[in-house]
Formats: structure tokens, C-alpha cells, sequence
């Protein structure tokens, strides 16, 4: 759980420094990006639910490992971004943005 505490808190940090300089990034902006940074951590889930319960609900094979790869966190990006009315493509650059530099810093650190 700390390594998605520091997930969320990076963006945070960053996103707050920088909104100090560009007027556009408001509060709004700051959560969508630590909602993004937090996407690659949404593997965790499994220690709620586990993978045999979900395949007994769905009736086929599932594994949790394909959402932390690059597909998987563009992939809830954009499932995320049709909850939104206006400005869709901008929350999908902006979510994709910091999802995939956390799941970058996975497969290089193997640690993030």
C-alpha cells in the first residue's frame, strides 16, 4: 500500500507545484492525474477479490496481471474518461499521461 500512496502523492506534489505557475491546472486536474498515476495499482484489487471468484462469476479465465500492463491502464483510462460529459480527449491525455509514466517506472525499476 505504500507504493500506491506514493503513486498518488508524486502527481500530487508535482501537479500542485505546477498549477502555482499555469492557471489551467486546477484542483480538478490534480485529482484526474493522481486518479491516472493510481491506474497501474489497480492489480491490488486482488487481494479483496480473487482471481477464482471472479472467474466463477464471469464463467471464464481471468487473470489480474494484464492491468497493470500498458494495454490494460489505456484501456481503464478510457473507461474512465466516458464518465466525463466535456473535454474527453484532454482527461484521456491526461490520465493516460501519468498511468502509463507509473507503469513505465514498473517495468524498468521492477519496484515502483
Amino acid at each position: 500500500m505504500a507504493v500506491l500512496l506514493t503513486h498518488v502523492l508524486v502527481p500530487y506534489i508535482i501537479l500542485t507545484v505546477a498549477s502555482w505557475q499555469f492557471n489551467w491546472l486546477t484542483d480538478r486536474w490534480i485529482v484526474i492525474g493522481m486518479a491516472g498515476a493510481a491506474i497501474p495499482d489497480l492489480i491490488k484489487i486482488e487481494i479483496i477479490v480473487d482471481a477464482g471468484v471472479v472467474e466463477t462469476l464471469l464463467g471464464v479465465p481471468f487473470k489480474y496481471a494484464p492491468i497493470s500492463s500498458l494495454g490494460g491502464a489505456l484501456l481503464i483510462a478510457g473507461a474512465i474518461t466516458v464518465f466525463f460529459e466535456r473535454q474527453r480527449r484532454q482527461i484521456f491525455s491526461f490520465l493516460s499521461l501519468w498511468c502509463v509514466q507509473f507503469t513505465r517506472c514498473r517495468w524498468v525499476a521492477g519496484v515502483c
